[in-house]
């Protein structure tokens, strides 16, 4: 939900309140149908915002790539902030979940996180939002186009 609240409100400003909503819904049907083809044998019930709020971060991915991100570093027990383009912060979010979903699959988990899900999510999010910006000619911010 952190991640709801900070990247959200930013894409539904690009958006707009309805279409806003319609992507989340979207987003999160992407999401299922892609786990529903990779998990097909899953018999464990998925639930959660996840994969709607990885929708949101692939779109925030697109539209704001230079926005710059404050993250916390944990250097054993010293804790540091450094700022980071989107565009890696994001990155790095979306190899981790690809990372853990090729994984699970080798160990054959039952339950659990629902990588796939959030993989699909990122990938419709990043995919629509792609596809508004280029067909509404919108100005990347923070510095020009990826």
């Amino acid at each position: 939900m952190l991640f709801l609240y900070v990247f959200a409100d930013n894409v539904e400003g690009a958006l707009g309140h309805v279409k806003f909503a319609l992507f989340y819904v979207f987003t999160a049907l992407a999401a299922g149908l892609l786990h529903a083809a990779v998990m097909s044998g899953s018999m464990v019930p998925v639930v959660g915002a996840s994969v709607a709020i990885s929708g949101v971060l692939g779109a925030y991915m697109v539209r704001y790539p230079r926005a710059r991100i404050h993250v916390l570093v944990f250097i054993f027990v010293f804790i540091t902030k450094v700022q980071m383009p989107a565009v890696v912060v994001l990155g790095l979010w979306f190899l981790y979940q690809a990372l853990n979903g090729l994984l699970s699959l080798q160990i054959q988990m039952s339950g659990g996180v629902a990588w796939f899900e959030h993989i699909g999510g990122f990938a419709a999010g990043f995919s629509i939002m792609a596809i508004i910006t280029l067909s509404r000619k919108f100005p990347f911010k923070y510095g020009g186009s990826f």
